[in-house]
């Protein structure tokens, strides 16, 4: 299995100098950042390519190992012709992923378990701007647009694509016009009969792109409760020991702290809970 992220474009609503996947989420730590590690673990490194175009070079700089496909027409183009370049050098099963995408990591196991070619979807009410589907009376994607009436909810930017689906994909791909987006060349494949497109729901997990400023200031925050939290498990640590009570052996669980130096300042909070319950069990 191979994996496309697409971050070729400009973003022209979020008003950047830099790739809207090298917008930083929490410290120096970027989307694109999160996307690799997580895609890594699942696939490998040496399994993910980037399409790049705008200010490629602040991605190559930062990630020079990646495999890089450029799309040198980013200025004209759209999704449809940028994952139409990666695709002609890769003949794999393929999870495609929007470069403006933060997403938790098991998301990756939901949409690569995929029985056929799928995408990643909620069934929340939409605005004008998302990409809608709905579906079929068997329960497959039928249309997938911004234009879809009575939609189910939103496709969320991770497809998979199966091997056997890429050379009629591919086909598609290219008639389409430069500023078509993927999901099109996906749509119109559906109408013609040639292409089986399952809807995997995305459920409690998260997975949000962002347009505007505002929208990556939610994830920012998401983030970053989420990484209060995870401070605060990996900081109390559970440990057996041994104890002579009244000549028997008892096995007692006590609460042992392991400080994070780096987080200590903006988790004391958390310390001194740490405190409570190692004192409440002694």
């Amino acid at each position: 299995m191979k994996a496309i992220i697409f971050a070729a474009g400009t973003g022209s609503r979020f008003n950047s100098d830099l790739p809207k996947a090298l917008s930083k989420v929490i410290d120096e730590k970027t989307i694109l950042d999160f996307q690799i590690e997580r895609i890594s673990k699942k696939i490998g490194i040496n399994n993910i390519f980037v399409v790049v175009g705008y200010k490629k070079e602040h991605i190559l700089e930062k990630f020079p190992t990646l495999n890089f496909i450029f799309n040198e027409k980013y200025q004209t183009t759209n999704t449809a012709k940028s994952l139409l370049l990666a695709f002609q050098k890769i003949n794999d099963d393929i999870i495609c992923v929007a470069g403006d995408l933060y997403f938790d990591e098991a998301v990756l196991d939901l949409i690569s378990n995929a029985k056929h070619s799928a995408a990643l979807v909620d069934k929340k009410i939409c605005e004008s701007e998302d990409v809608k589907y709905n579906l079929d009376s068997q329960g497959y994607i039928r249309n997938l647009s911004k234009s879809v009436k009575n939609p189910a909810g939103e496709a969320l930017g991770i497809f998979l694509i199966k091997k056997d689906d890429l050379k009629e994909i591919k086909n598609e791909l290219i008639h389409l016009n430069d500023n078509d987006y993927f999901s099109k060349g996906l749509e119109n494949l559906i109408g013609k009969g040639k292409l089986i497109l399952g809807p995997v729901y995305v459920g409690n997990l998260f997975c949000k792109e962002f347009d505007f400023k505002d929208e990556l200031k939610n994830i920012k925050k998401f983030v970053n409760t989420q990484s209060e939290h995870d401070w605060h498990r990996r900081a109390i640590i559970i440990m057996p020991f041994k104890l002579q009570i009244s000549q028997k052996n008892y096995f007692i669980w006590d609460t042992c702290l392991r400080i994070c130096p780096n987080r200590i300042n903006t988790n004391l909070k958390y310390f001194f809970m740490c405190l409570k319950k190692l004192f409440y069990f002694l």
